[in-house]
């Protein structure tokens, strides 16, 4: 949907992401961590990122999923592989620059997905 909603013609593959991060402990593929998966990447929340016209991106759940219940261990989004390697990019230097370590807690805030506190 990248290349259609762009309205202009783009050529990018498809891609995967998963939240909590790959690379962290709460990640879902992490047996160990809090946060695993039994049995694989459906268990997840299943979305997919849809470009708007003023070239913000909207999360979008897929119709052909099961509808969530809102206690699976992650979430799943189908997107473009350039919006997949551009969002998470500036993460790297995040973790260098408030020097996280293996294991330690970050909060991460998500315009539109955090709860307003009361």
């Amino acid at each position: 949907m990248w290349t259609l909603d762009a309205g202009a013609a783009r050529t990018d593959s498809k891609s995967c992401d998963e939240f909590a991060f790959a690379n962290t402990l709460q990640s879902a593929g992490n047996s160990t961590g809090p946060n695993p998966v039994t049995y694989s990447g459906k268990e997840c929340v299943q979305t997919y990122l849809r470009r708007n016209p003023d070239d913000t991106m909207t999360l979008h759940l897929r119709p052909d999923a099961p509808a969530p219940t809102w206690k699976e261990p992650c979430g799943r989004s189908s997107m473009s592989n350039w919006q997949n390697t551009q969002s998470m990019q500036p993460f790297g230097d995040f973790i260098k620059e408030q020097r996280l370590m293996e294991n330690d807690n970050y909060w991460l805030d998500l315009d539109g997905f955090t709860a307003p506190a009361p």
